[in-house]
């Protein structure tokens, strides 16, 4: 239940705005077929992920935007 799971989501990140829990976001939506926004959700977290000097964790998510780049991302 893609409904379901991003409210879960955005619920959790507001407790605890990590690059987790924003890429646990991006999936949700990815799930409701909301392409744009699971892409800005990734681009936002990459970011995030960098300000705080986390290079493993943004190198990570850069690894899985590719899934978010289509017009069917779903997962």
């Amino acid at each position: 239940d893609g409904s379901r799971a991003f409210e879960i989501a955005t619920t959790t990140f507001a407790a605890e705005p990590t690059p987790v829990h924003g890429e646990t976001n991006a999936l949700a939506l990815a799930e409701l077929g909301r392409c744009d926004d699971a892409l800005t959700w990734m681009k936002r977290t990459i970011m995030e992920a960098e300000q705080i000097d986390d290079a493993p964790e943004a190198s990570r998510l850069k690894g899985e935007m590719a899934k978010y780049e289509g017009k069917f991302c779903r997962q």
